[in-house]
C-alpha cells in the first residue's frame, strides 16, 4: 500500500482529495494523509488543482481550467499557458500548442521540433520547457528574456527552440536520469544521484538556492540539512527532486525528506508557526522533514511539488 502526504497552498481545495473542499479551505500546515492507493505512478500538480494517476486510476482534486485534458496521458503545462506534448512517430517530435485549450481542439498552429528520438520526459518551468532524452541529454526552450533558464548558450541556438544542455553531458557521476522544474528554477539529477541545478529570476525573492544566479550554466547542489534539523552534518546523495515557484524538496539516498526555500503557504511542511533564524518564513538552507523513515514505518518513495505545494509518496509497512 502507498499513501500520499500533502502540504501546502490549498486555496482550491487541491489537497482535498476525500471530500468536497469547503468554500475557503485552509492551506495545509504540516505533511497530511491525503490519498491511498496500491500503487501511486505519478502526480501532476498545479496552481488550482492536482492529478493523481494510481493503479485504481485518476484521481483530481481542486479546480482544474484544463477541461477534459486529464484524458491525455503526458502533457506539460507552463504557468504562461503554452503545452508540449511529445510525439513518438516520425522520429520524435516535440510539439508546442499556444494553451491546452488549443491542444485539445488538436488544431494546426503548433510548433513541431523535429528529430527528438527517445525523449522520456519533458518538463515545465513559468516560461518555457526542457526535455530528457534516454541517453541523458537535455535541452531548453522558452522566453529568451530568462536566459538563464535555458542553462545553455542562446547565441548558439535561439531560445525559443529545443537547445542542448552542453554542460549537462560528460558529468563525473554519470548521465542525467531526471528532471524537475518550477518558477524560474530547473534541476537535474544524474544517474551517481549528485543534484545540478540552474535558472533564476533577477530581483526576485524568494531566491530558491544561494548561488544560482549569475551562473550561465548548470551548478552542482550539495543538499545538506541544516544540524538543527538532523543532529548531525553531512552531505546527501539525492534520488529525487521537486521545484516549486519559491521552494525545493529532496529525497535522498537514506531515505530522508529535505525543504528549501519559502513556507509562505506551508509548502515545506514545518508547521504554521514555523520561523527561520532571521524571522522569516523563508529557509535559505536545507531542513530534514520528520516523519519519513523505515524505523518510523514510513518509508519515502518519491516527492514532488507544485507551485506552492509539496507532496511525498511513502510505501508504510
Amino acid at each position: 500500500m502507498q499513501k500520499l502526504y500533502a502540504t501546502g497552498f490549498n486555496a482550491w481545495g487541491q489537497l482535498n482529495f476525500d471530500a468536497e473542499p469547503n468554500t475557503e479551505p485552509d492551506d495545509v500546515e504540516t505533511f497530511t494523509h491525503v490519498l491511498s492507493a496500491n500503487a501511486i505512478t505519478s502526480i501532476r500538480p498545479a496552481l488550482s488543482y492536482t492529478t493523481v494517476t494510481t493503479s485504481d486510476g485518476n484521481s483530481k482534486a481542486g479546480t482544474s481550467t484544463v477541461g477534459d485534458a486529464d484524458r491525455l496521458a503526458h502533457f506539460s503545462e507552463a504557468l504562461n499557458g503554452q503545452v508540449v506534448v511529445y510525439d513518438k512517430s516520425d522520429g520524435g517530435i516535440l510539439l508546442q500548442y499556444p494553451s491546452v485549450a488549443d491542444l485539445l481542439k488538436e488544431i494546426l498552429e503548433c510548433k513541431c521540433f523535429l528529430g527528438f528520438p527517445d525523449v522520456v520526459q519533458v518538463v515545465a518551468y513559468d516560461v518555457g520547457f526542457a526535455a530528457l532524452s534516454a541517453d541523458g541529454s537535455v535541452w531548453t526552450w522558452g522566453d529568451a528574456r530568462f536566459p538563464e533558464c535555458l542553462g545553455r548558450d542562446a547565441a548558439l541556438k535561439s531560445a525559443d527552440v529545443p537547445g542542448l544542455v552542453a554542460a549537462l553531458k560528460g558529468l563525473p557521476t554519470g548521465p542525467i536520469v531526471k528532471l524537475a522544474a518550477g518558477g524560474y528554477v530547473l534541476a537535474a539529477l544524474t544517474k551517481g544521484q549528485d543534484l545540478y541545478c540552474w535558472g533564476g529570476y533577477p530581483g526576485r525573492r524568494p531566491v530558491v538556492l544561494e548561488g544560482l544566479m549569475g551562473e550561465p550554466s548548470p551548478i552542482v547542489v550539495s543538499v545538506t540539512p541544516d544540524a538543527a534539523s538532523t543532529g548531525e552534518v553531512g552531505e546527501e546523495d539525492i534520488v529525487d527532486v521537486g521545484v516549486g515557484d519559491g521552494h525545493m524538496i529532496a529525497l535522498t539516498a537514506s531515505g530522508s525528506v529535505c525543504v528549501i526555500g519559502s513556507n509562505a503557504s506551508g509548502q515545506l511542511g514545518l508547521g504554521r508557526d514555523w520561523k527561520s533564524a532571521n524571522d522569516t518564513d523563508v529557509s535559505k538552507s536545507w531542513i530534514k522533514v520528520g516523519g519519513f523513515s523505515s524505523d518510523e514505518g514510513r518509508q519515502a518513495t518519491s516527492v514532488y511539488a507544485g507551485p506552492r505545494s509539496s507532496f511525498v509518496v511513502v510505501t508504510e509497512k
